[in-house]
């Protein structure tokens, strides 16, 4: 009998003990289970705080580049060219030959910003081509072609030999034309004076250039008939500068000063162009 309580009383302390263990094993476990919980709402909150200025930092962008997109579009009345500024003293005539379909701008493949590029110079092909397209780009099919170097069927063909059979260019000694040779500015007063033709414009300048004597004798009377129209005025430089290249910012600004001039003569020249793209050529 005493054996039977004694091994009552150890069953009893053993399931007491046991029971202890549980309740702690359990407890601890359970604060695991807790702090786990509470880790894995923390972290959730962490990246969705996370998740929300990514989102909002995106969707900015993409509005950022969207806009820029808009701001280059072509429209009438607004620069498109990122390299011309509003108080760039070129900046009227650039507007008005580019809205006007006179002159484009410089297209790179892979850049969405075009450019003017006002400091560049420009060719004698590309000056040919600008009054051929003044003149509507009339037909040549029967004109023959007076110059040696001047291709047939490049994409200024046609522009040189009509302006040299309307008498604009004569080329250079030996039948040549150089139609990639930068236009200097009294080959380009040249052209201009001659593709005027006798057009009656009032003098509004009297001025003479300090170093017209190194204007060569072909080039002397049309460099003196624009200057006295204006056409010359305001472009920067004390002297006239005969040999040096003109710049596509000095070109668009004779033309537009000339075809004004014309306009407001009453002698109007139409600039009705389709500009189209001829092998990285621009005018």
């Amino acid at each position: 009998m005493s054996k039977t309580i004694r091994g009552a009383k150890i069953l009893i302390v053993l399931l007491l003990s046991l029971a202890m263990a549980l309740s702690i094993g359990w407890g601890i476990f359970g604060s695991r289970l807790v702090a786990r919980a509470d880790e894995d709402e923390l972290d959730g909150e962490s990246q969705e705080e996370l998740a929300e200025p990514e989102d909002s930092e995106n969707s900015e962008d993409e509005e950022e580049v969207e806009g820029d997109g808009e701001e280059w579009e072509p429209i009438s009345g607004s620069l498109v060219f990122n390299d011309v500024v509003a108080d760039a003293w070129f900046y009227d005539a650039v507007m008005y030959v580019y809205d006007n379909d006179v002159m484009q701008g410089s297209y790179i493949e892979g850049v969405e910003e075009p450019k003017f590029d006002p400091e560049a110079s420009f060719t004698r092909a590309q000056a040919a081509m600008i009054f051929y397209r003044l003149a509507q780009e009339p037909d040549v099919s029967d004109l023959s072609n007076p110059f040696s170097d001047v291709v047939a069927g490049a994409w200024y063909t046609d522009a040189i030999i009509w302006a040299a059979d309307d008498g604009i260019v004569e080329g250079y000694p030996g039948n040549l034309f150089g139609p990639n040779d930068a236009i200097t500015r009294e080959q380009l007063a040249t052209i201009v004076n001659r593709w005027l033709d006798g057009r009656t414009l009032p003098n509004i300048v009297d001025y003479e250039w300090p170093d017209f004597d190194t204007v060569r004798d072909y080039a002397q009377e049309h460099v003196l008939a624009l200057t006295a129209i204006g056409v010359f005025e305001g472009i920067p430089g004390d002297n006239f500068r005969p040999g040096d290249d003109a710049t596509r910012a000095e070109i668009a600004s004779v033309l537009f000063k000339l075809l004004s001039a014309i306009d407001e003569a009453g002698d109007s020249a139409e600039v009705d162009v389709e500009v189209e793209g001829v092998e990285g050529e621009v005018a």
